[in-house]
């Protein structure tokens, strides 16, 4: 089966660019990586077999796992006791027009036990990035294709089998209908085709995880009109990609998934009109004015089915003892927390939410760049207030920046529920 890299690759190469950065992908390490989308489409000059589990080139394994578009190795590569040869290579198309490349592989047991071989693999070398949009590259493995092999070939001590390989494009099922909503893929469905299955799950008739397969970090760019920040900060219409962050329901509010801004907007913004932070987040120029732009400037599919959610802050610009615990009515948008991002509070009030899980699996997620081809890494807007300051992510995704006035200018990736 060939795995969501390969998908997301071939996607950036149809794109011509014109999203260029926004694919994400996973390393043969897991890492969450982003295409950059300046390569032709990948292939090896020479059919390399790999015993290294982080290298590129064919490999074999001993995994059982079910295949999946989310893999990202094999599940138990043989690193020892094989010598490997390929000796034939075929190739050819399948109705209805899938093209296949197979492999024969000559596998001799060089070590001391049967061993059988369960899983092949296809991982290539590519250019990515750490940051969406960025042109900073560095090479990464990708594993493009898995496969789980139907009769699995057992190997005697001493003795060679043959492993045959077929690398080729998946069959297209047509799209599951659940409950009457054709499902599609959070990334690349149509937004006629997100609406409705959001309404659905909404309405309780449908599971966004279990019936349309949707997951926390899957990834959708939109396209956000031209509007006006506070501080009169004229901000241009541009593409935007938005993550699935959570599925947990935030403050009562009935949503079923909560999203982020996986960058900033291109322009910066204020918090405050003035450093002094007297009415908290509550009063700040963010959330009266910014926000509620930003959320009209949404395509209408999104604009219209934003809940409208409380969030809990902070209540002064003062020691963590002298706050008080707020809570904020009336968001359409509205910035993380400490503890939201982080999974801590050192820097601000305890209670301001819990964890959410995009941005628990690394540091990564919270490194963001200024807009979907902007490449410079940004600071970006919390709304927890600290002692001395606002809070902000700064540029490498793990420590907060306490001492921050908050009528300078800062990067803007708020989160909102559906």
């Amino acid at each position: 089966m060939v795995t969501k890299n390969f998908l997301n690759l071939l996607a950036m190469v149809l794109e011509s660019g014109s999203n260029v950065g926004c694919m994400s992908c996973r390393d043969v390490n897991g890492h969450e990586r982003f295409l950059t989308g300046s390569f032709g489409f990948p292939y090896s000059p020479t059919r390399a077999f790999t015993l290294q589990p982080l290298y590129a080139g064919i490999s074999i394994g001993t995994g059982t796992r079910a295949e999946s578009e989310d893999d990202y190795n094999l599940e138990a590569t043989i690193t020892s006791g094989v010598n490997v040869v390929l000796t034939a290579t075929s190739y050819g198309v399948e109705s209805p027009w899938y093209p296949f490349v197979r492999y024969d592989l000559t596998v001799t047991n060089t070590g001391a036990n049967p061993l059988t071989v369960t899983e092949v693999g296809y991982k290539q070398s590519i250019d990515t990035t750490k940051l969406i949009g960025s042109t900073s590259r560095q090479n990464s493995v990708l594993l493009l294709d898995r496969c789980v092999l139907d009769t699995p070939v057992t190997i005697a001590p001493g003795d060679a089998g043959i492993v045959s390989y077929r690398l080729q494009t998946n069959p297209l099922p047509a799209p599951p209908s659940v409950a009457g909503v054709q499902m599609a893929s959070f990334s690349y469905g149509t937004d006629a085709q997100i609406a409705a299955i959001l309404d659905a799950a909404r309405a309780g008739t449908i599971d966004l995880q279990r019936d349309a397969g949707w997951k926390v970090g899957d990834q959708r760019v939109i396209n956000v009109a031209a509007f006006t920040a506070g501080g009169n900060v004229a901000v241009a219409a541009q593409q935007i990609p938005i993550v699935i962050t959570s599925f947990d329901e935030y403050m009562g509010c009935g949503n079923v998934l909560q999203f982020d801004f996986a960058c900033c907007l291109a322009e910066k913004a204020r918090l405050f009109s003035v450093s002094s932070s007297a009415g908290g987040y509550g009063e700040s120029e963010m959330k009266t004015v910014t926000l509620p732009a930003l959320a009209e400037a949404l395509p209408d599919w999104l604009k219209t089915r934003l809940k409208t959610f409380s969030v809990l802050a902070g209540s002064s610009n003062g020691s963590d003892s002298e706050q008080e615990l707020e809570t904020i009515t009336g968001n359409k948008l509205a910035l993380r927390s400490e503890m939201e991002v982080l999974g801590t509070h050192n820097s601000s009030i305890e209670g301001e939410g819990s964890a959410i899980p995009y941005y628990s699996v690394d540091s990564y997620p919270r490194v963001k760049s200024d807009g979907i081809n902007g490449g410079n890494t940004v600071n970006w807007w919390l709304r927890s207030i600290t002692s001395g300051g606002y809070c902000t992510v700064i540029t490498t995704g793990g420590v907060l920046n306490t001492v921050v006035n908050g009528s300078n200018t800062q990067g803007i990736s708020p989160f909102g529920c559906l």
